[in-house]
């Protein structure tokens, strides 16, 4: 981290080039006019893309700090992404709680990517646990990591730390004795894992079709605005 701060001062590296996702600004956006206002609404409409498929998908990440790699994709699909710090809180449970209650005519399931370590491992469990507590039954298929991911990918591997409750759990059931971060994966890996996931639980023509009205809508309102602006000047 000094290294890099140092980097960063010095003009060897450029600041945008590293991000914290772990801090932000906020501030309600400010408009120059109505018509800009209501153009940026017309941006943000989506319809359910997911109102016709058979599942209900949300993707949950351990690791916070992979949210940019994640959100674009995610987004792109119409799909929640879900992040935490480790393991999910009972908050973030009870809101996945009632995104779930609306879907409940479609097969529930979340799609888990976590490190190959033993909490890495355990928070499926836990996750799945404080939903059934909830009344919610749903499906949870862990993507990654994988061992086959380290050993295609070579990944970097670390010890697994001594005091950790479940090390003796995670050694039996995996074979393993070490662990690796989901950040090791390469970025072009880790999207396409994230694409094909969602992918593979979706009808991606029906998919296809709501983007295209959405856009169709767009397009009539955004002339609608722009005409309405005209006939004020």
């Amino acid at each position: 981290v000094r290294v890099l701060k140092r980097g960063r001062l010095a003009g060897l590296v450029l600041f945008d080039s590293v991000v914290d996702d772990t801090r932000e600004a906020k501030k309600t956006p400010s408009w120059k006019s109505f018509e800009e206002l209501l153009n940026a609404a017309i941006l943000q409409y989506r319809s359910n893309w997911w109102r016709d498929q058979p599942y209900y998908v949300e993707v949950w990440l351990e690791k916070r700090a992979l949210r940019r790699i994640f959100y674009p994709i995610t987004n792109a699909h119409d799909v929640y992404l879900c992040t935490g710090g480790g393991y999910q809180s009972w908050s973030e449970v009870w809101e996945g709680k009632k995104r779930f209650y609306k879907n409940l005519d479609k097969e529930l399931l979340i799609l888990y990517f976590g490190d190959l370590d033993p909490s890495g491992k355990d928070m499926p469990r836990d996750i799945n646990e404080r939903f059934a507590t909830l009344g919610v039954d749903v499906d949870i298929v862990e993507v990654a990591l994988t061992k086959d991911d380290i050993h295609k990918y070579n990944l970097p591997r670390n010890p697994t730390k001594s005091k950790d409750a479940r090390k003796s759990w995670y050694v039996k059931k995996y074979g393993i004795n070490y662990a690796v971060e989901l950040d090791a994966l390469p970025p072009d890996v880790l999207r396409s894992k994230i694409k094909k996931a969602i992918e593979d639980y979706c009808d991606i023509d029906l998919l296809s079709k709501h983007m295209a009205e959405d856009n169709e809508k767009r397009k009539f309102w955004r002339t609608w605005i722009n005409h309405i602006a005209r006939a004020r000047d």
